[in-house]
């Protein structure tokens, strides 16, 4: 009885230290190569330059990213023409071996041909997708600074 009882503990032991060992590996791996991009300045005015770096895409691929603007807000994961409506596409970049690009500037549209509509001051969103995808991948806030303070 009492050999059972030291079995039965070393069995149950062995089994969680065996999922520990399966579990706890992913999530740090899976973490090191979640896209993102920056965007900066983060705010600014129609006809403003705006630059984008980003990283964690596709390393060791040669690849293309391609920009967007739009005022609908959307998350890595959902898709340009479906949940993002109204955008314009600012450009592509090529990514390099480490996942990286750097120094994409286009400047703030005031139209977005895609929806057909004006840009105005508020909040909008950049988003990054890779060639020959419509899901995206990274996204950062924009904040367009709209009107003139005028003397009366």
């Amino acid at each position: 009885m009492k050999y059972t009882k030291k079995i039965y503990r070393a069995l149950v032991i062995g089994v969680i230290l065996s999922l520990l060992v399966i579990v706890i590996p992913a999530s740090p791996a899976h973490a090191a190569y979640d896209e993102y991009i920056r965007v900066y300045p983060s705010s600014g005015k129609i006809g403003d330059t705006i630059t984008v770096d980003g990283e964690g895409f596709n390393v060791g691929e040669a690849i293309y990213v391609k920009l967007y603007f739009s005022p609908d807000e959307a998350a890595p994961g959902d898709d340009i023409d479906y949940e993002v409506t109204t955008y314009k596409r600012m450009g592509s970049q090529l990514v390099n071996s480490y996942g990286e690009f750097f120094d994409e500037t286009f400047t703030v549209p005031s139209t977005l041909p895609e929806g057909d509509e004006d840009v105005s001051g508020g909040t909008y969103y950049i988003y990054a997708t890779i060639d020959g995808e419509d899901r995206i991948r990274a996204k950062a806030t924009f904040t367009v600074i709209a009107g003139e303070i005028t003397k009366f």
